[in-house]
């Protein structure tokens, strides 16, 4: 089997999520505007808790950052592996 790639990944779930809101679209509107409201909802009260925290968010969100840049030099081959 084909190694799954973030590519790949992004694709499955982006057609997925499209073709759903597609189809809430066109069966129940009123469905598709609650919904909306809770991811809306949901990303201010997440967006509140880092703002509470912005020392810890910022200190985690640095570190995944270096290690996402770390690993694209390493697949680059710019960089050595570390293990």
């Amino acid at each position: 089997m084909e190694t799954l790639t973030a590519l790949t990944l992004f694709l499955g779930i982006a057609g997925l999520s499209s073709s759903l809101f597609g189809v809430l679209f066109l069966m129940s509107p009123s469905t598709l505007s609650r919904v909306s409201q809770q991811v809306t909802r949901t990303i201010v009260t997440l967006d509140n808790f880092m703002l509470r925290h912005n020392a810890m968010a910022g200190l985690f969100l640095l570190f995944g950052g270096l290690l996402m840049l770390y690993s694209f030099t390493v697949l680059l081959g710019a960089a050595p592996p570390l293990f």
